[in-house]
């Protein structure tokens, strides 16, 4: 964040908006990028993560996956709220504040006494989307700009890829040894996810860093090189 808002300033100072479209479009994409292997494993491995807190939590999963739900329109959107900030819309973002307290209050008051913590989760799913979805209109209606390309939608084939490779590795691995079946499902999961972004995600420039920064990080290669 220390990064971007300068260059978020400087761009609204100079009234730059292509500039500031194409850095929200970047920072948005990559966000989601990195945020999705974490995102499917929630959404494909609820009970075996609430098994890290206690047997008695996996009765928790259904409202961990209303949460998720509640979480994804946040994360496609990207740092709206800290966009409105920065163009001086603060007003406007205190109203969605505002709005949203007050949502997931006269929310949960209605489902928690009936549903209890999965009322609770649609109560903040809910408000999360509801939120993400104003900030958004807020900024495209001031700041004219948006997060969506066609870069935006080359995520997709790598998110199936690693979501079908981690709920099948989780179909073999399941079984009384949960922690195996845990790390064994993520691990092939993001692995095959970081496969395909690479091979079909990313524009050429970012695919030219991401092999370069792999080839220095790769095991021997200082070794090699001296």
């Amino acid at each position: 964040m220390g990064v971007v808002r300068p260059a978020v300033l400087e761009a609204v100072r100079l009234g730059e908006r292509e500039k500031l479209d194409a850095l929200y479009k970047n920072v948005t994409r990559w966000g989601l990028a990195i945020t999705l292997p974490i995102l499917l494993a929630l959404a494909i491995l609820p009970g075996t993560i609430m098994r890290v807190y206690g047997d008695e939590f996996v009765s928790g999963r259904s409202a961990l996956l209303i949460l998720i739900v509640g979480l994804i329109v946040p994360v496609i959107v990207g740092t709206v709220g800290f966009i409105l900030i920065m163009v001086g819309r603060t007003g406007w973002d205190l109203l969605v504040y505002v709005g949203s307290f007050v949502t997931a209050v006269g929310i949960a008051l209605i489902l928690a006494p009936e549903y209890g913590m999965r009322g609770a989760a649609v109560a903040e799913a809910v408000t999360l989307t509801a939120s993400a979805i104003a900030r958004l209109l807020l900024v495209r209606r001031f700041v004219r700009i948006w997060p969506f390309d066609r870069w935006y939608l080359r995520l997709l084939p790598a998110t199936f890829a690693g979501g079908i490779a981690m709920w099948a590795t989780h179909q073999v691995l399941a079984g009384p040894n949960w922690l195996v079946d845990l790390v064994g499902s993520i691990l092939v999961g993001t692995a095959v996810y970081g496969i395909v972004l690479v091979t079909t995600g990313l524009r050429p420039g970012e695919r030219r860093a991401v092999l370069s920064l792999g080839r220095r990080l790769a095991p021997g290669r200082s070794g090699a090189g001296t």
